[in-house]
């Protein structure tokens, strides 16, 4: 094996191990950002949840957990999260499992089962005197942040590898360059040494 070979291969592999180090670095990193920014969103969507059913707790409360729940269902689309309200015969409005049917994720597998948090559950009981509680059922979902992180991983990882690439021949071109000398010399040695 010629002593440029050597070299090249020496500073790929190189390379190789700090882009794998980086690449660890950054699911880490991209798996704590996700687990942060839907824990937020459901645990702010619970409290705004109580706020709203603290103030429907007046006069008329069975009313007012009427048009609190009937503005639930009309919920379309929220991000990070499904909401589901669930009534005491066991009757499921807004199931968790629509917002997946919807918006089929687009992720490999492998990268969301890398990066998916545990999954977790809110719950919140609305009971009115006289009727039986009805509960809302908070389902944090990292379908989109996981979605926005691929595409931005997708990018960054083309300009990596297209920066790689080119670094990998110009590294080569320079030790072939660099070493070339050393052939000339050693080919002249082996003709004086031959006679």
């Amino acid at each position: 094996m010629s002593l440029s070979l050597r070299l090249i291969i020496l500073i790929l592999t190189v390379v190789f191990a700090m882009l794998a180090v980086g690449a660890f670095v950054a699911m880490n990193n991209a798996r704590e950002i996700v687990s942060q920014e839907i824990e937020s969103s459901a645990k702010h969507t619970l409290q705004l949840l109580s706020a709203a059913v603290i103030s429907t707790q007046a006069d008329n409360a069975r009313a007012s957990q009427q048009i609190l729940l009937r503005h639930l269902q009309e919920i379309d689309r929220t991000r990070h999260l499904k909401i589901a309200v669930r009534h005491p015969d066991g009757t499921v409005i807004l199931p968790a499992s629509q917002a997946l049917k919807n918006n089929p994720t687009r992720v490999p597998n492998w990268l969301f089962r890398l990066i998916a948090p545990t999954p977790a559950e809110y719950r919140r009981r609305l009971a009115v005197p006289g009727t039986a509680p009805t509960e809302i059922v908070i389902v944090p979902s990292p379908d989109d942040k996981i979605r926005e992180l691929w595409r931005e991983t997708r990018t960054i990882a083309g300009l990596i590898l297209l920066f790689t690439v080119f670094c990998v021949i110009l590294i080569t071109w320079l030790v072939k360059r660099s070493l070339r000398p050393l052939s000339e010399i050693s080919s002249g040695l082996s003709v004086i040494q031959a006679g």
